[in-house]
């Protein structure tokens, strides 16, 4: 697996990373010249790496033999999920030169899965702490509050619209997965992604949040058949960001340049 860039209208597609490592889950810098990501080329349990995105040899941030993985790139600190602390992951933070890390979420740990409101104030993560399918919550100000925690429901992959309305994947019993957005509370529940017999995950907005990119799969989101799609901001007018299926796609975890132009 490896990361490549393309623009919004499915033009211009190009390989960023080389090599035989399995390279994952990119985030832009806020100045979108650079990529953060997670990889495999140099511990298997995997590092956190950024990489210029008109493409040169990555820079290792991370040399921890714990896993370091999911990346999230905010005001001058990149935060990312790591097992070094706690089996089940801690989210942490760490310059964006590297450094030292320190944990981003208080005790008793099992955090994952971190997203930056678009101000850096919040900082959104998912916790199987309490219900082991997954609950959305955030910290602001070193304070933990919840954004959604349904019984009996999956709630995992925050992410937010860039007025900070919380957005995330929500799987029920028996269904498929959905993109979902909420308010700040989990009120005002909406399903963005309604489409039966598919999976969606992997949301992510646009900085204008006029648009949703999103991973779609067949039922189940172990399928290995997966494709980028974007959307209208609703989840209104989805097209496969790399055009009609030409045989089996292995695309994931879109991720948009801070002047959205580009998805990585």
């Amino acid at each position: 697996r490896k990361l490549f860039v393309i623009g919004v209208d499915g033009r211009g597609l190009r390989q960023v990373t080389t090599g035989p490592a399995t390279d994952d889950s990119p985030s832009w810098s806020p100045d979108g010249t650079r990529l953060a990501f997670s990889s495999t080329r140099d511990d298997p349990a995997g590092d956190i790496y950024t990489v210029p995105v008109a493409g040169g040899p990555p820079t290792r941030l991370t040399a921890d033999p714990a896993a370091d993985t999911q990346p999230a790139w905010g005001p001058a600190r990149i935060a990312f999920t790591t097992t070094r602390f706690h089996p089940a992951g801690d989210v942490v933070l760490v310059a964006e030169t590297g450094g030292a890390v320190t944990r981003a979420v208080p005790d008793p740990g099992d955090s994952a899965e971190p997203a930056w409101s678009r101000d850096g104030t919040r900082l959104a993560f998912t916790t199987r702490a309490q219900d082991p399918l997954g609950d959305v919550k955030q910290i602001e100000g070193g304070k933990v509050s919840i954004i959604s925690a349904l019984t009996a429901t999956g709630e995992t992959e925050p992410t937010f619209r860039p007025a900070g309305r919380p957005v995330f994947t929500e799987l029920r019993g028996g269904g498929t997965t959905d993109i979902w957005s909420a308010d700040a509370t989990g009120g005002d529940r909406r399903d963005l992604t309604r489409r039966p017999g598919a999976d969606e995950f992997d949301p992510a907005f646009s900085a204008d949040g006029s648009q949703l990119a999103y991973t779609q799969a067949g039922p189940g989101e172990s399928s290995s058949d997966t494709e980028v799609i974007v959307a209208g901001a609703d989840g209104g007018a989805p097209r496969p960001l790399t055009g009609p299926r030409d045989g089996a796609k292995h695309e994931q975890h879109p991720a948009w340049s801070p002047d959205a132009a580009m998805i990585a």
